[in-house]
């Protein structure tokens, strides 16, 4: 079984591996939160984005905290 320690580490090194080539992100929270945006920054207790959806977060910068995440993937447009 995976820990919340090890997922944590895991999103981070994608987040990382996203931030360097410059992936838009959707995360999903623990309230069914969706973020859809640009990493600015990836830090040890939290993840900073640049939504560009869903509309009511468009420009915004969002920190979310790794504790709180429950879902971080790369953003598919929908065909």
């Amino acid at each position: 079984m995976v820990t919340v320690t090890e997922k944590i580490e895991r999103w981070k090194a994608t987040a990382e591996i996203f931030l360097k080539n410059n992936i838009k992100v959707f995360i999903k929270d623990i309230e069914n939160n969706f973020y859809f945006g640009d990493i600015l920054f990836v830090g040890d207790d939290l993840i900073e984005i640049e939504c560009f959806s869903p509309a009511h977060r468009r420009g915004q910068k969002c920190y979310l905290y790794w504790t709180l995440i429950e879902e971080l993937d790369k953003y598919r447009e929908e065909a």
